[in-house]
């Protein structure tokens, strides 16, 4: 991942192209800069001698803006390090007076962009929850909303990211085939429904 001087010509603002295996984000940000991010399954632990170069072995041949981005991000912006979610969902969030938040309870891919956004909702629950002056009711509470919502999202967040890192070439196909005949309405409604928090 890294950023670079928004000088690639990007009018469709954020978004991901998909690859057989990779993926490459782009997400324009303010005072000219954009954040970019590559992903590939490979084997844990691995490095390059030089990121850049290997980012460019790998993308560099996909549609300009791609490219662009890579060239116009110095070598030493460019970051590498591997994703992982959590194996299984803890059966609680809270023993006693102890509560897990974000990643500690509920880490997930970054598929759908949730990781920070649920330790933010975690946190507001949480302090919402305590407002009542009943500890103990307020943290079995807490637990019950937030495994539902979070396990909700940690599984979508897994099956996306299965979905984009695909390498078979009949998974590919099946995967585009069913994104090009999702209407637009459908994805929009679900990003909301990722998105919506609602207070308890």
């Amino acid at each position: 991942m890294a950023g670079c001087h928004r000088t690639p010509d990007v009018t469709r603002g954020a978004g991901e192209t998909w690859g057989p295996g990779r993926v490459f984000g782009i997400v324009p940000l303010p005072d000219n800069q954009m954040y970019w991010f590559a992903t590939e399954s490979t084997p844990e632990g691995g490095h390059e001698a030089d990121e850049k170069t290997a980012v460019l072995d790998r993308f560099g041949t996909w549609y300009p803006p791609i490219r662009e981005c890579i060239d116009n991000t110095p070598a030493e912006s460019i970051l590498r390090h591997d994703i992982y979610d959590l194996a299984k969902m803890p059966s609680t969030f809270v023993r006693n007076r102890t509560v897990l938040l974000g990643d500690a309870a509920h880490a997930m891919t970054p598929n759908l962009g949730q990781g920070a956004g649920q330790a933010i909702e975690d946190a507001a629950t949480l302090v919402l929850l305590l407002r009542s002056g009943d500890i103990t009711a307020a943290l079995a509470r807490h637990d019950r909303i937030r495994r539902a919502r979070t396990r909700t999202l940690w599984r979508q967040s897994r099956l996306m990211g299965k979905a984009a890192q695909a390498a078979n070439s009949v998974a590919v196909h099946l995967r585009n085939s069913l994104l090009r005949a999702t209407p637009p309405a459908i994805v929009s409604r679900s990003a909301a429904r990722v998105a919506k928090w609602t207070s308890p």
